[in-house]
């Protein structure tokens, strides 16, 4: 089995999924700043259920980060690559999921804020 294409793979499946999260947050986040926008408005009278997708779409984007990791991680292993190779997969992909979390929750909490 070609490990090192598949690790590759996950690895950047991985970064996808965090920076389209990071995207998506930032592009919410403006909309939410244009106040006098038909769109703002429809978001905002959304009310409760547009919190809870945002929220399900970031616990959504969390677990296809961890899962890529988390097969990044067994992979490297499996290959029998260095511990601290495994270990910075390992913190890497932690760290994706923390980046995910924290747009996430700035896209949440925006909304939150522009509730009326």
């Amino acid at each position: 089995m070609d490990y090192k294409s598949t690790i590759a793979q996950l690895s950047r499946y991985g970064d996808i999924v965090a920076a389209f999260c990071v995207l998506q947050s930032l592009a919410f986040a403006y909309k939410l700043g244009q106040t006098s926008d038909d769109v703002y408005k429809a978001i905002v009278s959304g009310g409760l259920p547009i919190l809870w997708l945002i929220l399900i779409a970031g616990l959504f984007y969390s677990a296809l980060v961890y899962v890529c990791g988390y097969g990044e991680v067994r992979l490297r292993i499996a290959a029998k690559q260095e511990p601290t190779l495994v270990a910075t997969a390992r913190l890497i992909y932690w760290g994706r999921v923390a980046i995910v979390i924290f747009s996430t929750a700035i896209a949440a909490a925006g909304f939150i804020l522009n509730l009326r």
